[in-house]
């Protein structure tokens, strides 16, 4: 799961690129995002439960991701940008958890 996983989809891909340059935008020097993707077959091969459907794996506990999809830090201003970034290029996120999100095509 470090760096960005070589077995994403084509989405998988962009979306880690929407996702890396809206952050880079909104914050001078984020730290870790290359480490908080994951692919949807890595998820499963650590046998995790949900998510397995989707493109990407964002793990975004306590790290500069987090306002962007985790509801509990109530950055909704955050989310939502996400939100439109994502669907620019047909995709969506939905949080599974307090602290990982997967991206689905549209």
């Amino acid at each position: 799961m470090l760096g960005i996983p070589e077995n994403l989809s084509v989405q998988g891909k962009a979306a880690v690129e929407v996702i890396m340059k809206r952050v880079r935008a909104d914050q001078a020097d984020p730290v870790g995002l290359e480490q908080a993707f994951c692919s949807a077959q890595d998820w499963a091969d650590r046998g995790e439960r949900y998510g397995l459907e989707s493109e990407l794996i964002i793990i975004h506990d306590g790290g500069d991701l987090g306002p962007y999809f985790s509801y509990d830090r109530e950055n909704y201003n955050a989310i939502e940008k996400m939100d439109k970034d994502l669907h620019e290029i047909g995709m969506y996120a939905q949080q599974c958890t307090r602290w990982y999100t997967a991206v689905y095509k549209l």
